[in-house]
């Protein structure tokens, strides 16, 4: 049905990151990265292989300071990364569960990939009841990043979690918004 005379059509997201008019859409796009994560350097993290369930990697009670690293594959470069979140579950047991997230990246240089960081949680989640690890309360709030060639990325997550405690893992999300000079 036509628009009446004198009034505006409302814009609508047309999936690219702008609107009908060619507005850039700031609230962006979450990408849910929930694939070839694994152990890093400090133990704690497993990656289930038996189950049926979609956890990317889960973390007994007990343990400190377990890294996991989560491959960001497939950015677009120009694209802008809004925020880097965690999805997930904390079973507190009514002790703490600490959990905190860097967004990373490794540039391939002559001698070594050099690794730097990108942006990482102000302050460290946590949680001492039974939680939801979301955008809400897992993020990276003030991330403005442009995705550039050359580099690979990642994201570091680190979590300590103390007795009858664990975390199950569902993913990483990122928001992200097309670059305007992209589109």
């Amino acid at each position: 049905m036509p628009a009446a005379a004198g009034s505006r059509p409302r814009p609508r997201n047309l999936g690219k990151g702008r609107d009908v008019r060619g507005n850039v859409d700031t609230t962006g796009d979450v990408y849910l990265f929930n694939a070839r994560a694994k152990v890093g350097a400090t133990a704690g993290w497993a990656i289930p292989t038996t189950t049926n369930t979609p956890v990317m990697a889960t973390m007994a009670a007990s343990q400190t300071a377990g890294t996991l690293v989560v491959n960001l594959d497939g950015l677009k470069v120009g694209s802008v990364i809004k925020n880097l979140h965690l999805v997930g579950q904390v079973e507190s047991g009514g002790n703490a569960v600490t959990i905190t997230a860097d967004l990373r990246r490794i540039q391939a240089v002559a001698a070594d990939p050099a690794d730097s960081s990108v942006d990482a949680f102000d302050a460290a989640t946590s949680v001492s009841a039974d939680a939801v690890l979301s955008e809400a309360n897992a993020v990276t709030p003030t991330l403005t990043h442009t995705v550039e060639a050359g580099y690979s990325y990642y994201a570091l997550v680190t979590a300590t979690t103390l007795a009858s405690t664990d975390i199950q893992l569902l993913g990483v999300g990122l928001r992200m918004v097309d670059e305007p000079a992209q589109l």
